[in-house]
């Protein structure tokens, strides 16, 4: 649904399920459903997000546009088999797509939610010696690095973040608040967002 704020909203794209929504380039929203990922303009028509190399034809389960919105981080696959991906967003002829994917993490990890920390760090939920942690890595897919897993509840699933913020992770419990090098509860609310990611 779009709308102004404090207006009435419109419903533009209708799905059995839907990714959270993702803000890209010219205001466009990104989101994931069964089967494609669309891109969503202020006005006209949803469309569909090319998708090029190793994505095509593959479920997409979450998807996340760089601030700049020249990249795109992706969460691919089944439940238990996902990969991360970083993508480049292109628009040509009025076209969006997603070309040069870059495998980041493989099936092993498990990665579900996906946010970008700064301009080439991107913080993932992943599982990690049989438990769920979060991670931070690099857009290139080098430099990665666990953060603390202290305070940090089991079944972490989502996370936010965004440049000089504190990183949030979600699990079915809440949200919690990366302080320092502990975990600290934030909210009973689930599906962190910041402004603008």
């Amino acid at each position: 649904m779009t709308g102004p704020v404090g207006g009435r909203l419109t419903a533009r794209l209708s799905a059995p399920s839907l990714s959270a929504p993702s803000f890209g380039p010219g205001g466009d929203v990104l989101v994931a459903a069964p089967g494609a990922v669309y891109s969503v303009p202020p006005s006209g028509q949803p469309q569909t997000v090319r998708l090029t190399g190793d994505l095509a034809g593959r479920s997409v389960r979450a998807v996340e546009a760089s601030r700049d919105g020249t990249r795109v981080a992706l969460v691919i696959g089944a439940t238990s088999d996902t990969e991360l991906y970083v993508a480049t967003l292109t628009m040509t002829d009025g076209r969006t797509s997603l070309v040069e994917p870059r495998l980041l993490l493989g099936a092993g990890s498990a990665p579900s939610g996906v946010a970008w920390a700064g301009a080439g760090e991107i913080v993932a939920t992943v599982t990690a010696a049989g438990h769920r942690g979060v991670i931070e890595i690099g857009a290139d897919g080098y430099q990665v690095q666990t953060l603390s897993a202290e305070g940090l509840p089991h079944g972490v699933d989502d996370v936010a973040a965004a440049p000089g913020q504190h990183v949030l992770a979600s699990s079915p419990a809440g949200t919690w608040e990366l302080a320092g090098h502990r975990w600290q509860r934030l909210s009973s609310g689930v599906e962190p967002s910041y402004a603008g990611g």
